[in-house]
């Protein structure tokens, strides 16, 4: 395993390092560690050009900004535009943890996907007291999860923010998740703690939120806002089980005639279990909507707000 420390020495006093020859590239069979002093100190900037990490072996960075990130690639290598996550090998699932990071406007070109974080086929990918932050890209403004997964394949976010983010007309502002791969490879999941999704936009399809594909999803949400995001329903649920406890959502708008600016069910096998959440305030042009099930599943535990 390889470590890489910036000297608190050097770097007391903000100081950014600007790529001027292509993308920073982590692969290899060992893992690798890249600790920052933090984000407000060390920057590193795709100068409006170049993505700025291309991660295909196990990593975990913290402690730094990501910004000016472009990314121009194709195909697998599409994805992503300050960060790209990239593994397809079956069974062979990319593990990676970021901490304490800033990832701010980074961007992918025409219709690729995760303007701040992509992630392409297999990763597990863990979140951690981050910022994402005005992003764009035409799915998955803050991050895109996409292709298939393993049974290692789980996105954890804690206790981070995804704000101000564009989706595009693909959607999810803040989080695109899309897989299409056989209904009997294992269920992407993707768990949300203690975070905020707010401010995010797209043009149609989940200004918060978009699952889409022939994958099947888990979404766990816990102590959690989604708030403020608009031009969409907030929460675009496809072949998705939903599992809140303590989640608020409200104060999502869509200009819309009809359609809810809150939780938008799109099928009739999705399903939601709710516990000591809040949906409300969310808004239409007609007024308030705030959940619209169309023949998906929506379980009580009691102590909700709707």
């Amino acid at each position: 395993n390889d470590t890489i420390n910036f000297d608190s020495g050097v770097f007391n006093v903000p100081r950014t390092i600007t790529l001027t020859t292509g993308e920073l590239l982590i692969e290899g069979a060992n893992s690798l560690e890249i600790t920052g002093p933090r984000s407000g100190l060390l920057t590193i900037s795709g100068n409006d050009q170049f993505r700025v990490f291309e991660i295909k072996a196990n990593a975990t960075i913290s402690g730094l900004t990501v910004t000016l990130g472009f990314n121009v690639g194709t195909g697998s290598s599409s994805v992503g535009g300050g960060i790209g996550i990239n593994n397809g090998g079956v069974g062979n699932a990319t593990m990676v943890t970021l901490n304490n990071l800033i990832v701010t406007n980074n961007r992918v070109q025409s219709n690729n996907s995760g303007g701040g974080i992509g992630c392409f086929r297999i990763a597990a990918l863990t979140i951690n007291n981050s910022v994402i932050s005005n992003n764009r890209a035409n799915g998955g403004g803050g991050i895109s999860l996409g292709g298939g997964r393993d049974p290692r394949g789980d996105t954890t976010l804690n206790n981070s923010m995804i704000i101000n983010n564009s989706g595009g007309s693909s959607g999810g502002g803040a989080i695109f998740c899309c897989g299409n791969i056989n209904n009997n490879d294992p269920l992407g999941t993707l768990s949300i703690t203690g975070s905020t999704l707010s401010n995010n936009t797209s043009n149609n399809n989940g200004s918060a939120i978009r699952f889409t594909g022939t994958q099947k999803w888990s979404l766990s949400m816990k102590n959690s806002t989604v708030s403020g995001n608009t031009g969409s329903p907030a929460l675009q649920i496809f072949r998705a089980s939903l599992d809140f406890d303590s989640v608020t959502v409200a104060f999502n708008s869509y200009d819309h005639p009809t359609r809810t600016g809150g939780i938008y069910f799109v099928d009739d096998i999705s399903a939601i279990l709710s516990r000591n959440n809040i949906i409300a305030n969310n808004t239409n042009q007609a007024g308030g909507n705030d959940l619209e099930l169309n023949g998906a599943t929506f379980t009580s535990q009691g102590y909700n707000l709707l």
